[in-house]
């Protein structure tokens, strides 16, 4: 899995650690790793790392649409 990273634009990455530091969601955000939480954690985020956050309901839905061919494959 690590060696085909580099071939997507995005990654995922699913956590139930409370509380992530800003430092590390900027750095997250600057490499292209969307960060995944549950809805019982997503208040322990600041206001401005919860907009950019994903819920598990939101990464549910975007993996529907690229099921159904909504999304961009991954560049080759």
């Amino acid at each position: 899995m690590l060696s085909e990273g580099d071939r997507l634009d995005r990654k995922y990455l699913a956590t139930i650690e409370a509380g992530i530091s800003a430092s590390q969601t900027d750095e997250m955000k600057s490499n292209s790793l969307q960060l995944v939480v549950s809805d019982s954690i997503h208040e322990s985020f600041s206001a401005d790392q919860q907009r950019w956050l994903y819920q598990l309901s939101d990464f549910i839905e975007e993996g529907k649409g690229a099921v159904q061919g909504d999304l961009i494959m991954p560049r080759s």
